[in-house]
């Protein structure tokens, strides 16, 4: 679906794509802080999670369907940028990156040639957490479902995971703006068929990565930081980085200190 890829970023002459996912309840125009920030000519591209179309999906709450234009923008994507030459590097956030996995699971064809996880989980190995999860990502979905999306965007807005995102500045006020454009219906599908509950773990998918995957986390993201601690391990070409001042969305907390790994991030995969 083209018009799922933005191109906010395009110049004649590139150096390599972005493919970027954004995070749950986000969007691709949440990168947008980001553009000026890059210092080589890069292409960017788009999709948007399942169940994240603002207004509502075009096939209704339908995840089945939601999972089929997803994958065909991303493919759509991929296709355009390898026949363009140069690099494709992946670009994902949070529950874009759980996305990722999914689908690079799912299409074993798709070789990209790096990955920058933000934030990244590869799921929940043991099966009773994992069916804990499932139950808590559903009495969420219900929760949106009965209390609205206004009031749910305010509560999920408050967690002190996602607290830290609120900065005060033009960027925070849009973001919680395009949240409140999204269908409650459709995120709670999402939650249902794609939260951490329901996914089947990536870790085996993380040993068998043949590319750089370099993990970025916030130095205030205990957790996160752990699990990119392990994945690291995993890696065949894996690099973790921790991005000062920031939590759990590095990219959007402390935008200037997340560049400086994505610009040393490009520059490895072009000169490598």
């Amino acid at each position: 679906m083209k018009s799922e890829q933005y191109a906010f970023s395009e110049e004649t002459r590139t150096r390599a794509t972005i493919l970027a996912l954004h995070g749950f309840t986000g969007s691709p125009v949440d990168f947008e802080p980001l553009f000026d920030r890059v210092g080589v000519a890069v292409r960017w591209r788009f999709s948007i999670l399942p169940g994240h179309v603002p207004g509502g999906e075009p096939g209704g709450v339908s995840m089945e369907l939601a999972w089929e234009r997803f994958d065909r923008s991303l493919c759509e994507s991929f296709e355009e940028t390898c026949f363009r030459g140069g690099p494709v590097l992946i670009l994902a956030y949070s529950m874009g990156a759980r996305m990722l996995l999914e689908w690079l699971r799912r299409r074993p064809e798709i070789k990209p040639d790096g990955i920058l996880l933000i934030s990244g989980n590869p799921g929940i190995f043991d099966e009773a957490e994992r069916s804990e999860r499932a139950q808590s990502d559903e009495a969420l979905a219900q929760r949106i479902l009965a209390d609205g999306l206004e009031s749910f965007v305010s509560s999920w807005m408050d967690q002190p995971i996602i607290r830290t995102q609120n900065t005060g500045d033009l960027f925070a006020e849009a973001r919680k703006a395009r949240k409140l454009r999204l269908d409650a219906a459709s995120l709670a599908s999402s939650l249902h068929a794609f939260g951490q509950g329901r996914l089947e773990p990536g870790w085996s998918l993380i040993r068998d990565l043949e590319c750089p995957v370099w993990l970025v986390t916030g130095e205030h993201d205990p957790k996160y930081r752990e699990l990119a601690r392990r994945m690291e391990g995993m890696l065949a070409y894996g690099r973790w980085v921790d991005t000062p001042d920031a939590g759990h969305a590095p990219h959007l907390e402390n935008p200037d200190a997340f560049a400086v790994h994505l610009n040393a991030f490009i520059e490895h995969v072009i000169t490598n």
